[in-house]
C-alpha cells in the first residue's frame, strides 16, 4: 500500500528511482517508479506523473542498451507516448518539451528518424525558460540532422554545444549528463567518416564524466563507444 511519508512522497520516490537507475539497478528503479506513479495520483501532481513516465522510459532504454532486446524499446516508446499525452493535457511547456524529446530519442533508437526529427523540432520550439536543457535538445537535433546528410548541421551543433557549456543550470548533475551526452552523440555519428574528430569528442566527454563520480552510466556508455572507435579501421 502507498505510504505517504517523507521518504515515499512522489518527489522522494523519483529521486530514489533515479539513484537506483544510475547504480544500474533497473529493477529497483522501475519498482520505485511504479510507486511514484501511484503517489503522483494520491498527491494530485500530474506533472510528476509525466516525470515518472519519462524516467520509466529512460530505464527501459538503458535495459535495451544492456540486453539489445527491442521489447524494451517498445515499452520505452509507449511510456513516452503516454507522457506526451499527459503533458499536453496539463499544458505545461516544460513537460511537453521533455516528453516530446524523450519520445524522439526512443524513435531515433528504433530507426524512426523522420518521427524523431519532428518531435525534437517541436520540443525545441516550446517556450521553456531553461537554456541549458533547450541547448542540449538542440545538440541532439543537429546530430540527427547531420546523420541524415545535412553537413551544415555540424555548425549548428557547435553553436548549441557552446550555449550549453556557457549556460547555468539548477541541476549540475543533469547539465553534466547533457554535456557529456552531446559530445558522445556527435562522436558516434562521426565514427564512420572522421575517426580523429570522434576521438576528440569522446576525450571531451571523458573529462566531463571524470568531473562527477555520479555519472556511472555515462562512463559505461563512453567505454562502449571507445570500443567501437577502436574497431573502426
Amino acid at each position: 500500500m502507498y505510504n505517504n511519508n517523507m521518504n515515499n512522497d512522489v518527489r522522494g520516490l523519483l529521486i530514489q528511482a533515479d539513484q537506483a537507475r544510475e547504480r544500474g539497478d533497473f529493477k529497483e528503479s522501475l519498482e520505485l517508479l511504479g510507486d511514484a506513479i501511484v503517489a503522483s495520483q494520491v498527491e494530485r501532481k500530474d506533472e510528476k506523473l509525466v516525470d515518472a513516465l519519462a524516467s520509466q522510459a529512460l530505464a527501459y532504454r538503458h535495459l535495451f542498451d544492456k540486453t539489445n532486446s527491442k521489447n524494451y524499446l517498445i515499452l520505452a516508446k509507449h511510456s513516452c507516448m503516454a507522457a506526451v499525452e499527459l503533458a499536453r493535457q496539463i499544458e505545461e511547456p516544460s513537460a511537453i518539451a521533455i516528453a516530446l524529446y524523450n519520445l524522439g530519442k526512443v524513435q531515433e533508437s528504433s530507426g524512426e528518424l523522420e518521427e524523431a526529427l519532428k518531435n525534437y523540432t517541436e520540443a525545441v520550439a516550446q517556450n521553456v525558460n531553461r537554456p541549458a536543457m533547450i541547448s542540449e535538445m538542440k545538440t541532439r537535433l543537429s546530430v540527427l540532422e547531420f546523420r541524415k546528410g545535412d553537413k551544415e548541421a555540424m555548425g549548428r551543433f557547435d553553436v548549441a554545444l557552446s550555449e550549453l557549456k556557457a549556460s547555468e543550470d539548477k541541476d549540475h548533475y543533469a547539465k553534466a549528463v547533457w554535456e557529456s551526452g552531446a559530445y558522445m552523440h556527435m562522436a558516434e555519428a562521426l565514427l564512420p567518416t572522421d575517426k580523429s574528430k570522434a576521438k576528440q569528442l569522446l576525450d571531451e566527454a571523458g573529462k566531463v564524466i571524470a568531473s562527477d563520480m555520479r555519472l556511472k552510466l555515462r562512463k559505461g556508455q563512453l567505454e562502449k563507444l571507445r570500443s567501437k572507435l577502436d574497431a573502426v579501421s
